[in-house]
């Protein structure tokens, strides 16, 4: 598990904006603690925006080395996740993001995210709630 430690935390494009709804549901007890003191941390020192494994996926029980095993086309498809969540969040690798920014930025796009990332995630339903409460801010 992640320690809490000081400065950002390194996220890829879709957890930017996944990081905002999820709990850590439908996983180990381990990955949902972790994702607490992740959330956490960034909320107090913001991101630095990253391609690929980042610090949620170091944790998670569904990777496996560098690669997500969700599915049998788990790395085409969060590859495409993280370039949509660039597009939209008008934001790339290397970039630092505060966690207010990030929020006021994910509000704006939530619409479009949703119709053309939640429609298809097997995480809709866990995370439906949470994205709800923000779409209505």
């Amino acid at each position: 598990m992640t320690t809490l430690g000081t400065g950002p935390i390194s996220l890829r494009g879709h957890h930017l904006i996944c990081l905002q709804f999820l709990h850590g549901e439908g996983y180990s007890v381990e990955f949902a603690r972790n994702i607490l003191h992740l959330r956490e941390q960034f909320e107090r020192d913001g991101a630095v925006v990253t391609t690929g494994h980042d610090e949620i996926c170091v944790a998670c029980p569904r990777t496996e080395g560098h690669a997500c095993m969700t599915c049998p086309d788990s790395e085409e498809h969060v590859h495409d996740l993280d370039v949509l969540a660039f597009e939209l969040l008008e934001v790339g690798p290397g970039q630092q993001i505060l966690a207010p920014e990030l929020l006021d930025r994910v509000s704006a796009i939530l619409p479009e995210w949703r119709e053309r990332a939640c429609s298809q995630c097997v995480w809709a339903e866990v995370c439906a709630a949470s994205v709800n409460l923000l779409s209505r801010r």
